[in-house]
């Protein structure tokens, strides 16, 4: 049983462009080294759109990418393209407080749905 990792030289360590691509088809070029943790390309990613890291799934090649794999584990190669979507339920479009009856009600487009509808509406007392 040989946990032995390969060593990294400096002369093995290669820097690549990597492309993430939005669900609106923009990309963004990032340069890393192989040795570089996918974490720290998705948060600057998230920096540049202003997301908040927690909101963002990476895929590559239909599968998830995990945050703490290194570029050369995840076997990117220059130019490859990372598929990036916004973790999202759903949204608020209206809320309206009733002071009268002391209720608050939302209304939500949700993307994904147990009772497989578009639009629910939920009342908060």
């Amino acid at each position: 049983m040989d946990d032995h990792k390969p060593d990294v030289k400096p002369g093995n360590v290669q820097q690549i462009s990597i492309r993430l691509r939005d669900q609106q088809n923009n990309e963004i070029e990032i340069k890393a080294r192989s040795t570089t943790k996918f974490q720290k390309i998705a948060k600057a990613y998230a920096n540049k759109k202003g997301i908040d890291l927690n909101y963002l799934r990476f895929n590559l090649d239909g599968e998830r990418v995990k945050l703490e794999d290194s570029i050369g584990e995840l076997d990117l190669l220059d130019g490859d393209v990372v598929d990036v979507n916004t973790d999202m339920i759903g949204g608020v479009h209206v809320v309206i407080d009733d002071a009268q009856k002391g209720t608050t009600r939302a209304r939500w487009s949700c993307h994904e749905c147990f009772w497989n509808t578009t639009h629910c509406w939920y009342i908060k007392p």
